[in-house]
């Protein structure tokens, strides 16, 4: 009896030792976005494990995707294209031809994008 507990014991600390060091393992996301008077581009990199999280942020901004297959998920519209994949996306919108509601849009995807992939709002720049 006291084998079976002590083999218990040992597997059950294993098992606590295994699901800590998986918990503490770092995630590698890079997310860079650039803004200027012409053009919008958002880029990043992820684990997959977020790429259900960042396909929704697209979905609720940029509503359904043009096109999709399981490794590629393509939005396109009069002024921007995006395109996700399991581990990064990019996206650009040309700000000269866009309309308001096209500008809001993206601003609203590079705040759900923020979220999706858990980094701090970028600081906004002063006003003219």
């Amino acid at each position: 009896m006291k084998k079976y507990l002590l083999t218990l014991l040992t597997v059950i600390s294993s098992l606590i030792a295994l699901a800590q060091s998986s918990q503490s393992k770092s995630e590698k996301i890079s997310f860079s976005t650039h803004e200027t008077d012409t053009e919008h581009r958002l880029k990043a990199s992820f684990p997959a494990e977020r790429a259900e999280r960042v396909y929704a942020a697209f979905t609720a901004a940029l509503g359904v995707a043009k096109q999709s297959s399981a490794t590629e998920s393509t939005w396109t519209g009069g002024t921007y294209t995006a395109t996700v994949t399991p581990t990064g996306f990019k996206a650009n919108l040309d700000k000269e031809n866009a309309s308001a509601k096209e500008i809001a849009k993206f601003k609203q995807l590079a705040a759900g994008l923020h979220k999706a992939l858990g980094q701090p709002q970028p600081p906004q720049p002063p006003a003219h």
